[in-house]
């Protein structure tokens, strides 16, 4: 044996010294073991088992491995995590975010029906509507920056007290009502 340990020595890729370090494999795909680390080289194939904690089971991880896991990504691609904070951008095109729905271009709540519902819709044009307690459009705010309602007319805003406090200015306009 070309070597100061004593062990089984079957070539420089395959050895297991009486120190408990070994190694197995070749010269790329290899496994080895220098008494605190294992490292592999290659792919490394498991349908089970534990690491450090965690359970790997028929293509699904989770963590921890006994109990309610914390973290847990299925062999589909489902993720759930518990107090998870992620950075970066989220997709999401189905689900509920604090109790509002997430449609395919819109936010909306409450989600069994259209009656009272107030929905924010993204897209080219994006707008805020209320749906009355019929489930038609009572109010829709949009981004031209113009304000609807179902019930047939332009809305209007009344005032039954205004006050001017510091340095308001009063303008006509061409209604003849006084904007601050």
């Amino acid at each position: 044996v070309a070597s100061t340990n004593d062990g089984l020595y079957l070539g420089a890729h395959n050895y297991w010294y009486d120190n408990g370090s070994f190694k197995v494999g070749d010269a790329t795909d290899n496994m080895t073991w220098d008494g605190s680390d294992l490292v592999i080289s290659g792919d490394l194939d498991a349908t089970s088992g534990t690491i450090t904690g965690a359970t790997l089971s028929g293509g699904s991880i989770a963590v921890p491995a006994t109990g309610t896991p914390a973290f847990q990504v299925t062999s589909g691609g489902v993720m759930s995590a518990t107090g998870a904070v992620i950075s970066g951008d989220i997709t999401a095109t189905t689900g509920v975010i604090g109790g509002w729905t997430v449609g395919s271009s819109q936010l909306f709540s409450p989600a069994s029906t259209t009656s009272n519902r107030l929905t924010l819709n993204a897209g080219g044009a994006p707008s805020l509507s209320i749906n009355n307690s019929s489930g038609g459009v009572a109010t829709e705010i949009n981004s031209n920056a113009t304000l609807s309602t179902g019930f047939g007319s332009t809305p209007t805003l009344t005032a039954t007290s205004l006050s001017k406090t510091n340095n308001l200015t009063t303008d006509t306009v061409a209604s003849g009502v006084n904007t601050y």
